[in-house]
Protein backbone atom coordinates (compact mmCIF):
# COMPACT_ATOMS: atom_id res chain seq x y z
CA UNK A 1 0.00 0.00 0.00
CA UNK A 2 1.69 3.10 -0.84
CA UNK A 3 -0.08 6.75 0.66
CA UNK A 4 0.82 10.49 0.01
CA UNK A 5 2.03 11.47 3.40
CA UNK A 6 4.70 11.42 5.64
CA UNK A 7 5.20 8.17 7.48
CA UNK A 8 4.77 10.23 10.79
CA UNK A 9 1.54 11.37 9.65
CA UNK A 10 0.72 7.64 9.23
CA UNK A 11 1.40 6.45 12.84
CA UNK A 12 0.03 9.89 14.17
CA UNK A 13 -3.15 8.54 13.06
CA UNK A 14 -2.33 4.87 14.26
CA UNK A 15 -1.50 5.90 17.58
CA UNK A 16 -4.82 7.50 18.82
CA UNK A 17 -8.36 6.02 18.53
CA UNK A 18 -10.96 9.24 18.61
CA UNK A 19 -10.70 9.41 14.32
CA UNK A 20 -12.54 5.92 15.07
CA UNK A 21 -16.05 6.47 14.88
CA UNK A 22 -15.83 8.87 11.81
CA UNK A 23 -13.26 6.78 9.77
CA UNK A 24 -14.29 3.24 10.03
CA UNK A 25 -17.69 2.86 10.65
CA UNK A 26 -17.28 -0.83 10.96
CA UNK A 27 -15.33 -1.48 13.79
CA UNK A 28 -17.23 2.04 15.65
CA UNK A 29 -19.87 -0.80 14.96
CA UNK A 30 -18.26 -3.73 16.56
CA UNK A 31 -17.07 -1.34 19.71
CA UNK A 32 -18.72 -1.47 22.70
CA UNK A 33 -18.92 2.13 23.00
CA UNK A 34 -15.78 5.55 21.88
CA UNK A 35 -15.40 6.33 25.46
CA UNK A 36 -13.77 2.58 26.54
CA UNK A 37 -10.94 3.08 23.74
CA UNK A 38 -8.07 4.11 25.28
CA UNK A 39 -4.24 3.21 24.20
CA UNK A 40 -1.77 2.01 26.53
CA UNK A 41 1.50 3.20 26.52
CA UNK A 42 4.92 1.59 27.95
CA UNK A 43 6.94 3.68 30.00
CA UNK A 44 9.57 4.30 27.73
CA UNK A 45 7.17 5.65 24.99
CA UNK A 46 8.49 3.10 22.48
CA UNK A 47 5.91 0.54 22.73
CA UNK A 48 1.86 1.10 22.56
CA UNK A 49 -1.17 -0.94 23.08
CA UNK A 50 -4.41 -0.44 21.58
CA UNK A 51 -7.50 -1.74 24.16
CA UNK A 52 -10.31 -1.74 22.25
CA UNK A 53 -13.57 -3.20 24.25
CA UNK A 54 -15.97 -5.12 21.42
CA UNK A 55 -19.83 -6.28 21.89
CA UNK A 56 -19.45 -10.10 22.70
CA UNK A 57 -21.08 -10.77 19.31
CA UNK A 58 -18.78 -8.90 17.55
CA UNK A 59 -17.09 -11.76 14.52
CA UNK A 60 -13.34 -13.10 15.50
CA UNK A 61 -11.66 -10.75 12.33
CA UNK A 62 -12.55 -7.73 14.66
CA UNK A 63 -11.45 -8.84 17.98
CA UNK A 64 -7.67 -8.75 18.90
CA UNK A 65 -4.51 -6.90 19.86
CA UNK A 66 -3.10 -4.17 18.19
CA UNK A 67 0.41 -3.43 19.34
CA UNK A 68 3.25 -0.54 17.83
CA UNK A 69 6.69 -0.65 18.08
CA UNK A 70 8.83 2.67 17.47
CA UNK A 71 9.73 3.71 15.18
CA UNK A 72 7.62 1.75 12.33
CA UNK A 73 6.35 -1.65 13.59
CA UNK A 74 2.48 -2.54 14.29
CA UNK A 75 1.43 -6.30 14.88
CA UNK A 76 -2.06 -7.02 14.71
CA UNK A 77 -3.10 -9.61 16.47
CA UNK A 78 -6.66 -10.87 15.65
CA UNK A 79 -9.04 -14.05 15.75
CA UNK A 80 -7.26 -16.74 13.77
CA UNK A 81 -3.92 -15.00 12.42
CA UNK A 82 -2.09 -11.67 13.08
CA UNK A 83 -0.34 -9.02 10.79
CA UNK A 84 2.76 -7.34 10.65
CA UNK A 85 2.37 -4.07 9.68
CA UNK A 86 5.45 -1.95 8.51
CA UNK A 87 5.67 1.55 8.19
CA UNK A 88 8.39 2.40 5.46
CA UNK A 89 8.88 6.38 4.52
CA UNK A 90 9.56 6.59 0.67
CA UNK A 91 9.99 10.14 0.27
CA UNK A 92 9.39 12.59 2.95
CA UNK A 93 5.83 13.10 1.50
CA UNK A 94 5.09 9.42 0.24
CA UNK A 95 5.73 6.04 2.36
CA UNK A 96 4.17 2.65 2.09
CA UNK A 97 3.32 -0.20 4.20
CA UNK A 98 4.41 -4.09 3.75
CA UNK A 99 2.01 -6.29 5.54
CA UNK A 100 2.66 -10.24 6.61
CA UNK A 101 -0.35 -11.95 7.19
CA UNK A 102 -0.17 -15.31 9.20
CA UNK A 103 -2.87 -17.81 10.19
CA UNK A 104 -3.14 -20.94 12.39
CA UNK A 105 -2.29 -23.93 10.13
CA UNK A 106 -6.40 -25.28 9.30
CA UNK A 107 -7.55 -21.86 8.76
CA UNK A 108 -10.76 -21.54 6.79
CA UNK A 109 -9.54 -19.44 3.32
CA UNK A 110 -13.13 -17.77 3.71
CA UNK A 111 -11.32 -16.93 7.26
CA UNK A 112 -8.24 -15.84 5.52
CA UNK A 113 -9.94 -13.98 2.87
CA UNK A 114 -12.62 -11.75 5.17
CA UNK A 115 -9.48 -10.95 7.11
CA UNK A 116 -7.47 -9.47 4.79
CA UNK A 117 -10.24 -7.81 3.36
CA UNK A 118 -11.03 -6.37 6.80
CA UNK A 119 -7.14 -5.10 6.74
CA UNK A 120 -7.41 -3.88 3.33
CA UNK A 121 -10.70 -1.88 4.11
CA UNK A 122 -9.43 -0.16 7.28
CA UNK A 123 -5.97 0.55 5.51
CA UNK A 124 -7.94 2.57 2.94
CA UNK A 125 -10.42 4.39 5.41
CA UNK A 126 -6.80 5.35 6.80
CA UNK A 127 -5.13 6.44 3.90
CA UNK A 128 -8.23 8.62 3.05
CA UNK A 129 -7.46 10.34 6.50
CA UNK A 130 -3.48 10.59 6.82
CA UNK A 131 -3.67 11.90 3.38
CA UNK A 132 -6.03 15.06 4.61
CA UNK A 133 -4.25 15.68 7.24
CA UNK A 134 -1.11 15.53 5.11
CA UNK A 135 -2.86 18.10 2.83
CA UNK A 136 -3.51 20.00 5.58
CA UNK A 137 -0.11 20.20 7.08
CA UNK A 138 1.44 21.54 3.63
CA UNK A 139 -1.34 23.92 3.33
CA UNK A 140 -0.12 25.94 6.39
CA UNK A 141 -3.33 25.61 7.66
CA UNK A 142 -2.12 23.48 11.19
CA UNK A 143 -1.97 25.15 14.14
CA UNK A 144 0.10 22.93 16.87
CA UNK A 145 -1.13 23.13 20.05
CA UNK A 146 -1.25 20.93 23.28
CA UNK A 147 -2.29 17.34 23.45
CA UNK A 148 -5.26 15.88 24.73
CA UNK A 149 -4.51 13.38 27.69
CA UNK A 150 -7.59 11.61 26.86
CA UNK A 151 -7.18 10.89 23.23
CA UNK A 152 -3.54 11.76 22.36
CA UNK A 153 -1.12 9.46 24.71
CA UNK A 154 -0.01 7.21 22.06
CA UNK A 155 0.56 10.79 19.57
CA UNK A 156 2.46 12.21 22.23
CA UNK A 157 4.40 9.15 23.23
CA UNK A 158 5.14 8.92 19.50
CA UNK A 159 6.31 12.89 18.85
CA UNK A 160 8.70 12.01 22.15
CA UNK A 161 10.04 9.36 20.89
CA UNK A 162 11.26 10.75 17.43
CA UNK A 163 12.30 13.83 19.38
CA UNK A 164 14.19 11.59 21.58
CA UNK A 165 15.59 9.72 18.92
CA UNK A 166 16.95 12.84 16.99
CA UNK A 167 18.73 14.56 20.02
Amino acid sequence: HELKCNWKTYVDNYSEGYHIFVCHPELDESMTAQKDYRVEVSESSRCMKHVVPLKEDTNAQSTGLWAFLFPNLAINVYGEGLSIERMMPVTPTVMRIKYTYMFKPGTPQKVIDDSIGGSTTLTDEDRDIAEQVQRNLESGIYVASRYSPRHENGTYAFAKAVWESTQ
